[in-house]
């Protein structure tokens, strides 16, 4: 490690985030007056700079941001029962936190469909979005105008990650055991509709559990960071949906949340935090070979 440095105070319970290529996103999981915000902080700041909130992403229990690089739309997770799958789309892509339209997800022609219970791996749905007209919430919580126009739900959305024109989320509790899921959604080109794909589930009790951070590797393998009973680990996806455990935590604390799961650009790195002890830690190996050896 080179440096660390202080970058965004003065916000309430800041939970995943995401990247973009222009600062890191911050997201509150919070409803509180003043906040339940995202704000953009610059990671290479060499003082404290003050918070930098992005209004226009909408007031909600924020959990995570996956941002889109080639049309400037981020996709936002909201770590709520019954909560909405949310995106960003820009007025202008070159500016993609100032001025645009909150929507939120809803599966074509069905409206308040429950994405967290009675579905199959591999279950696709295409999807339209409705628009939220008061991202503020400043009349009525943003996730009640979602759900007055129809917006789908899912059961806690968590970590959010986009990669390959496809943005991944889990749902924390959702599935046929509540201990999770994983979505990806593809994002249509050509006027196509973007479908909306049940990737992974906990569908027994040795299995996945709950969930939480996300993240996509160079080569398109994905891996989710769990936070449910101790010890929690970190899995890998399979094209086929087997959740493989391919890391546990052994700190034995009911706190001991694996948070943070990234991997460098060259995939040679995984670096991951454990909650409970305050640690960052990085792991090398030979990850790209693990759908095939497990």
């Amino acid at each position: 490690m080179k440096s660390t440095n202080f970058i965004l105070t003065g916000t309430s319970r800041n939970c995943s985030g995401g990247a973009s290529p222009y600062g890191w996103l911050s997201c509150e999981e919070t409803e509180e007056d003043g906040h339940g915000y995202v704000f953009l902080c610059d990671p290479f700041a060499s003082s404290l700079k003050a918070p930098h909130q992005l209004s226009s992403l909408g007031r909600f229990s924020h959990e995570a941001a996956a941002f889109d690089p080639a049309t400037g739309v981020t996709y936002l997770t909201e770590d709520k029962n019954k909560g909405a799958i949310y995106r960003h789309v820009p007025d202008a892509q070159h500016s993609p936190f100032a001025e645009g339209d909150l929507q939120a997800l809803k599966v074509r022609d069905i409206a308040e469909f429950d994405l967290s219970s009675g579905k199959t791996l591999g279950d696709h749905f295409d999807v339209e979005w409705v628009p939220i007209d008061d991202p503020s919430a400043t009349t009525m919580p943003t996730r009640k105008q979602a759900r007055e126009l129809g917006a789908a739900r899912f059961s806690r959305g968590e970590g959010a990650f986009f990669a390959g024109g496809s943005a991944y989320f889990c749902s924390t509790n959702g599935g046929p055991t509540e201990r999770g899921q994983v979505y990806r959604l593809d994002i249509g080109v050509s006027g196509q509709n973007d479908r909306l794909t049940l990737i992974a589930q906990a569908d027994k009790e040795d299995a996945l559990d709950r969930p939480d951070n996300i993240t996509v590797a160079p080569w398109g393998d994905v891996f989710v960071a769990e936070d449910g009973k101790s010890p929690n680990g970190i899995f890998l996806i399979r094209p086929d949906g087997k959740a493989i455990q391919v890391a546990r935590n052994a700190v034995n604390s009911g706190d001991s949340e694996v948070t943070g799961i990234c991997f460098s650009p060259d995939g040679k790195w995984l670096f991951l935090n454990i909650q409970w002890e305050g640690l960052t830690v990085a792991v090398t190996g030979p990850f790209e070979n693990l759908s095939t050896a497990v």
